[in-house]
């Protein structure tokens, strides 16, 4: 916990502390796999599904603007990238390959990947954020 360094199990009992600037982020990417025809919705959909967070325009969105959190969204390799300057580039290519070929990622693109997620919620927090709750998004 960010909040126990410190601090007894006692005091963490009776600590008062609030959460004055949480945020979500939305994690979006697509599957080599869906051009397979297995999901339900193409990779397209994901584009879109990305565009309309950005736009406020999803369920997340009226979530976030409900509880009066900070929502970030995150292109972390859909098939078409956004054309929005609100949506955190994150890409390191367009989608995973089709696991049914060949390795969907390789290790060190994986290790890429998760390093930049990582470095996005350390920049969220040195912003100030106290909670960081993550979500992922993508068509299987």
């Amino acid at each position: 916990m960010i909040f126990s360094q410190g601090m007894s199990e006692d005091e963490l009992r009776t600590a008062d502390f609030s959460i004055t600037h949480p945020c979500i982020c939305v994690f979006a990417g697509d599957y080599g796999i869906a051009s397979e025809g297995v999901s339900i919705a193409s990779s397209e959909v994901t584009s879109q599904m990305v565009t309309n967070f950005a736009q406020g325009g999803a369920a997340i969105c009226v979530l976030a603007r409900q509880l009066g959190w900070r929502l970030n969204v995150v292109d972390c390799g859909i098939l078409t990238a956004p054309h929005n300057n609100t949506v955190i580039d994150c890409r390191l290519g367009v989608s995973t390959n089709s696991f049914h070929h060949q390795v969907a990622m390789t290790q060190s693109a994986t290790g890429e990947r998760a390093d930049e997620c990582r470095s996005i919620g350390r920049r969220r927090i040195r912003a100030g954020m106290q909670l960081i709750c993550l979500w992922r998004n993508g068509h299987r």
